[in-house]
């Protein structure tokens, strides 16, 4: 039994180069509970995959500042 899957943009994970636009699309017309990882960098990405990702969940890593990228923790929880 499966509750939820976590699909990884391999080709834009880690790389803070922006988000998998296609692979977003083709998840959120799925109706399973989705979570996106890779590529996020910005607050701008966080907004565009609320937007174009409907009900998506997301992760972020290394853009954290913990992590040596520029996105704070508290901004991302808002």
């Amino acid at each position: 039994f499966c509750d939820e899957f976590l699909v990884h943009g391999v080709d834009v994970e880690g790389k803070r180069a922006g988000l998998d636009r296609r692979l977003i699309r083709l998840l959120s017309g799925l109706p399973y509970t989705i979570t996106y990882a890779g590529g996020i960098s910005t607050q701008e990405d966080i907004e565009g995959l609320k937007k174009e990702g409907g009900t998506l969940d997301f992760t972020v890593g290394s853009a954290l500042r913990i992590f040596g990228g520029t996105l704070e923790l508290s901004e991302v929880i808002q």
